[in-house]
């Protein structure tokens, strides 16, 4: 019996570390417990340290590429000015900038021109304008001393016209009184 108690007991000892293990298996995969609180805390906190670590990663590769384009830009910079320091290429800009210079002046005395010739035209106009004003108040002055003498000569002869007429008309009276006076005369002569 020794034996089978022996046997019984580590068949019981192995049964309840089985029961054991069933149990914290099944109490694994609950989400209330303790270990379960803890195993998400641990989880999250393995993720986010992940997180942070690909962040790190891509700001330390977008960081190399910047510095790479940097000293890219920088190597063209310096590989262009010694290139511009060259002898040759100085005297082309030379000659490029005396050109340009030329141009530029060329340009500015054809806008002077241009300007003169604008303001001649512009004098001319003004001066044909005020020709044509002068001439049109000199006619309108010839004008006006047209018919003021027009006017005078009328009147002159309206005048005259008058001036018969008042004498016609004293001639006339004055052969009417005549020949009243006449016959009267010729009475009073008679009385004598």
């Amino acid at each position: 019996m020794s034996v089978s108690h022996g046997r019984r007991k580590v068949e019981e000892v192995n049964s309840a570390v089985a029961a054991h293990e069933a149990s914290i298996a099944r109490v694994a995969t609950w989400k209330n417990t303790v270990q379960s609180n803890r195993r998400a805390r641990l989880e999250a906190t393995k993720v986010k340290k992940e997180l942070a670590e690909q962040n790190r990663i891509q700001q330390d590769n977008e960081w190399h590429l910047i510095l790479e384009d940097e000293k890219k830009h920088f190597l063209e910079n310096a590989q262009q000015t010694q290139l511009f320091q060259t002898p040759e290429v100085r005297a082309l800009h030379e000659k490029l900038n005396t050109i340009r210079v030329n141009e530029e002046r060329s340009l500015q005395t054809q806008l002077h021109q241009m300007r003169s010739e604008y303001q001649k035209q512009q004098d001319n106009l003004y001066h044909e304008n005020m020709l044509s004003q002068l001439q049109i108040a000199q006619i309108q002055e010839q004008e006006k001393i047209r018919m003021k003498a027009e006017e005078a000569r009328i009147n002159a002869l309206l005048q005259q016209v008058q001036i018969k007429e008042k004498h016609s008309k004293v001639d006339k009276e004055h052969t009417v009184c005549s020949l009243l006076i006449l016959p009267n005369s010729m009475l009073w002569l008679r009385m004598q």
